[in-house]
């Protein structure tokens, strides 16, 4: 064992980071986008990103996050409504 003084601080992205990421995306021309985030499972990327869409009256209804399943892998995929 080996004794701390404090506990570690969480490692949690910060919530401006996917707000900055949907608002890009729908400012762009493109309909569907796959995301992706390094350290980060398919299916919590998916619930943080939907959490920040229904919060934010400015993107709700406006930007759809599904998951598909490609090649045995989970990709997160944003569409524009």
């Amino acid at each position: 064992m080996k004794p701390i003084k404090a506990l570690p601080k969480a490692k949690r992205g910060k919530s401006a980071e996917y707000e900055n990421a949907l608002k890009q995306f729908l400012q762009g021309n493109e309909k569907f986008c796959e995301v992706s985030k390094k350290g980060v499972k398919a299916m919590s990327l998916l619930t943080a990103l939907k959490q920040r869409i229904n919060n934010n009256k400015e993107l709700k209804g406006k930007i759809v996050v599904y998951s598909r399943k490609v090649d045995g892998e989970v990709k997160v995929i944003l569409e524009k409504k």
